[in-house]
């Protein structure tokens, strides 16, 4: 939240906040639950899931897997109703990226299929593929994971 990366002062943001650190899981009040896990990404990043009224989601961005899927990942998304999880390259353009923090959509898949997920969102998306390309990948990742969805502007999902 520094002002270089977003330039709204935290005191005007008319919140109250409270930071939680080295918490892997917190109950917000009763029925409401997050649990969060730490995953690889240069710099670190986490991964959440917040459970509500017996369903589950849970948002994995910033993520890169390496040579094997990361069970971290796998382990907080079991079972969820709905995983968003980052997926920014093609698995080619993955060989090339090593080391900047990202995933491609052939490991995102891995993951929903291993964690056993009933709804899969790739999001976090190339800004140098097109509306087009992103379209083709979409119905292509269909063929192994029928329930999976490319984020776009607006969507709502309903679970």
């Amino acid at each position: 939240m520094r002002e270089e990366f977003f330039p709204v002062p935290l005191e005007t943001m008319g919140a109250k906040l409270k930071y939680v650190q080295d918490e892997t899981e917190l109950k917000i009040d009763e029925g409401v639950k997050i649990i969060s896990t730490n995953h690889y990404h240069p710099g670190g990043a986490s991964s959440y899931r917040v459970e509500v009224e017996g369903k589950s989601v849970v948002y994995t961005t910033d993520v890169e897997h390496g040579e094997s899927i990361d069970n971290r990942v796998v382990e907080i998304a079991r079972n969820a109703d709905l995983l968003i999880h980052e997926a920014q390259y093609t698995p080619e353009e993955l060989k090339n990226k090593k080391g900047w923090g990202h995933s491609s959509w052939e490991q995102a898949i891995e993951v929903a299929k291993l964690a056993k997920v009933k709804q899969l969102i790739i999001t976090h998306h190339d800004p140098d593929h097109s509306d087009e390309f992103l379209a083709e990948v979409e119905r292509e990742c269909q063929s192994y994971f029928p329930n999976v969805q490319f984020a776009k502007d607006n969507m709502v999902i309903e679970l």
